[in-house]
């Protein structure tokens, strides 16, 4: 399973499986989870396209 870490200037965040832009939590054991590593690079170009003008970094971790 794989999870993916969104960076900005305040703090680390993580992807999660509910509405936001994107949305995130601070806690990881409430991440949304993705099967395959191309599950969760389909994630990050949707966050990417629906909010484009956000500044965030996206690195996707092993959980």
């Amino acid at each position: 399973m794989y999870i993916v870490r969104i960076g900005n200037n305040e703090k680390e965040l993580y992807l999660a499986p509910w509405a936001g832009d994107p949305g995130r939590t601070l806690k990881r054991e409430n991440a949304d989870e993705f099967k395959t590593i191309i599950a969760a690079k389909k994630a990050i170009k949707k966050s990417k396209k629906t909010h484009p003008y956000r500044v965030l970094s996206y690195q996707i971790e092993e959980k």
